[in-house]
């Protein structure tokens, strides 16, 4: 039985190198063709992230040249339109610079290609928002779209219903995104309390708890709480993007 269960964890670790060492060392297909425009089709995957000069997101491209087919790319986007939400799951078509991450400069240094690879991503696009256009909607990943979609309604609701610095902070804390204005971040760094800004243990503690709290009443048995309690970590986990302080704190 020692034995077996040796051997089983000995090919899981070789499988799982194996996929590491395909992934990391997989070229992009604009590595002779980088630093070029480029005109092809993408899905956003994910929620974007909002800058003060552009929108950032991930997207996969859908039909490109240089068999690009199926490669993910990190697109920031200039001189977005305020009034459009870019939602996970629509297809555009761009004329987009097309450039390779940097890779690290000093021994020891910090690696943004290899970082960028973790992630699947193999190289970085830029556009301003006039050079896309919007083309339909992807079937591709509906459930994981729809609750990319949720999130972006009640970060819309929050906006709606609260303040700018309120509504940016509740943001902030449930799912991470980046929109608290500088000198409040400041004054959260100067007292030392940051850390509750970053999506983490802190976080799902509290969901895990908050759902225990609503079940206590039902009288549910263990391992149907057990099951149900998962199922909605998982879930807020997915609404994050799967964010990998969350995902660990989740497991």
């Amino acid at each position: 039985k020692h034995c077996f269960f040796f051997i089983a964890v000995a090919a899981l670790c070789l499988l799982c190198a194996f996929n590491a060492s395909v992934r990391l060392n997989k070229r992009s297909a604009f590595y002779e063709y980088s630093n070029t425009y480029a005109d092809f089709s993408a899905v956003l995957l994910s929620p974007t992230e909002q800058n003060r000069d552009y929108i950032c997101g991930v997207f996969k491209i859908i039909d490109g040249p240089f068999e690009s087919s199926g490669e993910k790319l990190l697109i920031k986007i200039y001189e977005p339109d305020k009034n459009v939400t870019l939602t996970p799951g629509a297809i555009y078509s761009f004329s987009c610079f097309v450039t390779l991450p940097r890779p690290k400069t000093n021994p020891g240094g910090f690696d943004y290609r290899l970082h960028l690879k973790t992630k699947g991503i193999l190289s970085l696009g830029k556009c301003n928002f006039s050079d896309m256009t919007f083309l339909g909607e992807s079937n591709e990943n509906f459930l994981l779209n729809s609750l990319y979609k949720f999130r972006i309604k009640l970060c819309e609701t929050l906006d709606s219903c609260l303040n700018k610095d309120a509504s940016a902070l509740i943001k902030n804390i449930l799912f991470g995104e980046d929109s608290l204005d500088d000198k409040i971040l400041e004054s959260y760094r100067a007292t030392g309390i940051a850390h509750i800004l970053a999506v983490s243990g802190l976080h799902v503690g509290i969901v895990y708890n908050l759902i225990l709290w609503v079940v206590r009443p039902f009288k549910l048995n263990d391992r149907f709480k057990f099951i149900m309690t998962g199922a909605f970590l998982m879930t807020y986990a997915a609404i994050t993007a799967f964010e990998v302080s969350v995902l660990r704190a989740c497991i």
